[in-house]
């Protein structure tokens, strides 16, 4: 779909396809590439859908799940915060005899998401949810995975859907993803997490992302790790991030403890 550019004679595409290739978490096989309809760039309308360097540090983050899974395959994988629809069709690729599920809130997304899934010949159920609301019956969730926006942002805030993690200069809906998400998984699930945090400059080596997640009720960290230590630096000149000299995104995995 394309518009007019105003008082100029010239359109602007309003989606964009790009391709994805990453043969190496495939273990190094061929593997065709891939192709993603998403937002075009600048992604400043509130209901953008992104696609970019996090999409593809989050699908390597997750090309790791079979470390931690069992040997049986994960009955239901929930993919929420879902975008794209990037996670969760890497995960139905990789899980063929999984049920693999896409949430968001973003209706965009979830429409992109289906077609991506469509071009990537995969079946992934996408459904509009307020987090966990539309699966928090289940009771089949082995594993969660999620790569949920961690820009800081407040009510009235213009920081697209896509960006938007809340209070904390961000981490307020990344926690409550991994609160929640504890719940919601079956007793042994695994949940997967990559997302980003402040780093002050008076406290250079704290971490209150790892702090919080170890206090969650019911779940066990099994791993965590420094991904990309700065990204979108542009973002550290709003004023939540007067304190904050990077954003460092990690990926943290938790199990569900068996009771």
């Amino acid at each position: 779909m394309i518009t007019p550019v105003e008082s100029e004679d010239r359109f602007k595409s309003e989606y964009r396809l790009s391709n994805l290739y990453l043969p190496h978490i495939q273990d190094g096989t061929s593997a065709p590439q891939m192709y993603y309809i998403h937002s075009s760039f600048p992604t400043t309308q509130s209901d953008a859908v992104f696609f970019g360097p996090d999409t593809y540090l989050f699908l390597d983050f997750l090309s790791q799940a079979s470390r931690y899974l069992g040997t049986s395959p994960p009955r239901a994988v929930v993919d929420v915060c879902c975008g794209s629809g990037a996670g969760a069709i890497h995960m139905a690729r990789s899980l063929p005899s999984s049920t693999v599920i896409g949430l968001d809130l973003n209706s965009k997304a979830l429409t992109l998401g289906k077609i991506n899934a469509n071009l990537a010949d995969c079946q992934v159920d996408f459904l509009e949810s307020d987090l966990f609301a539309a699966v928090e019956l289940r009771k089949d969730i082995d594993l969660v995975a999620s790569n949920p926006p961690y820009i800081a942002s407040s009510e009235g805030s213009d920081v697209p859907m896509y960006a938007a993690g809340g209070a904390e200069q961000g981490l307020a809906l990344p926690l409550r993803i991994v609160s929640e998400g504890a719940q919601v998984l079956a007793e042994g699930g695994l949940l997967m997490i990559y997302t980003g945090l402040p780093v002050f400059y008076e406290k250079p080596g704290h971490d209150p992302f790892l702090q919080r997640i170890r206090e969650v009720e019911g779940a066990e960290l099994v791993a965590y790790r420094i991904i990309h230590p700065d990204m979108f630096g542009e973002e550290l000149s709003s004023p939540p991030y007067v304190d904050t000299g990077r954003i460092q995104v990690v990926g943290a995995v938790l199990r569900k403890i068996r009771r």
